[in-house]
């Protein structure tokens, strides 16, 4: 999947079996979030944790990172289940996001 651009900020897919993460990554090449997951199956991750640059509170970081990680599932057909308690809540209030959760 391309690195995704919004604002300034670039969605990256870093993945080294069994882990891998998503990321935020500014012009200069800092990241300023990530989002942490193991897969358990070819066409399945966990998300385990969710972490974001002061910088970006109150700038949506967080939910950028879980739209990216929802759009990049959609894309490459994997399933999404979480002990992260952010992608979590995102689920809750986000019902249209679902169609990647893996059933528990």
């Amino acid at each position: 999947m391309p690195a995704i651009e919004t604002d300034g900020l670039r969605f990256e897919v870093e993945e080294n079996p069994p882990r891998g993460r998503f990321k935020l990554v500014n012009d200069e090449g800092q990241m300023l979030g990530e989002m942490i997951f193991s897969r358990a199956r070819d066409d399945l991750v966990n998300i385990e944790h969710t972490e974001v640059d002061d910088s970006l509170r109150g700038k949506k970081g967080g939910l950028r990172l879980f739209q990216g990680m929802v759009a990049w599932a959609r894309e490459t057909k994997t399933g999404i289940t979480s002990t992260c308690p952010f992608v979590d809540r995102m689920f809750d209030r986000d019902p249209s996001s679902r169609d990647v959760l893996e059933p528990s």
